[in-house]
């Protein structure tokens, strides 16, 4: 049996992640490849070489074809690519993939922050500290920060990569 594939961290909602899988013929006379097919739709397959099933393999010869990995949602994904021949001893050959989707998560410490009344004559700052947390499964890009509200600042703009996470 194949040993099984691991894509690692695939990030929801981006481009689907692509392996190349071969076949290679070790029987000692050519045999047919039906189909290869996989059971999660998180997975799915390309034939590459041959282009079309079913196909006549030649000992010592080869068939490609790719595995895509694309989770719609965070977490693990697991699914069996199942390739089915014309050889008796392996009319079924199976292989497991896995890949774990991972999105980010921003956390505001704080939803609203009360500044009280602030003396606008005086010469102190009114500060508060609010902290952001990527508290998800993969990187985060803050590309901006914008306050809104009565006698609020406008926005600033900032370029920051937090990985899982990393505070700021």
């Amino acid at each position: 049996e194949p040993s099984p594939h691991d894509f690692g961290a695939v990030e929801v909602g981006s481009d689907a992640l692509v392996e190349l899988f071969t076949i290679t013929s070790s029987a000692s006379a050519p045999f047919q490849l039906g189909a290869v097919s996989v059971d999660n739709p998180t997975f799915s397959v390309s034939r590459v070489d041959p282009g079309s099933y079913p196909a006549s393999i030649d000992p010592g010869g080869t068939a490609t074809f790719e595995v895509a990995a694309q989770p719609g949602e965070v977490g693990t994904a697991a699914g069996t690519v199942t390739v089915t021949t014309s050889i008796s001893a392996a009319t079924l050959t199976r292989s497991r993939v896995s890949a774990n989707g991972t999105a980010p998560d921003l956390v505001l410490s704080k939803s609203a922050t009360d500044f009280g009344p602030v003396d606008l004559d005086a010469a102190s700052d009114a500060r508060r500290t609010v902290t952001l947390t990527n508290a998800g499964s993969a990187p985060l890009t803050l590309s901006g920060i914008e306050i809104t509200g009565p006698q609020a600042a406008t926005s600033c703009s900032i370029s920051l990569a937090m990985s899982p996470g990393g505070m700021v």
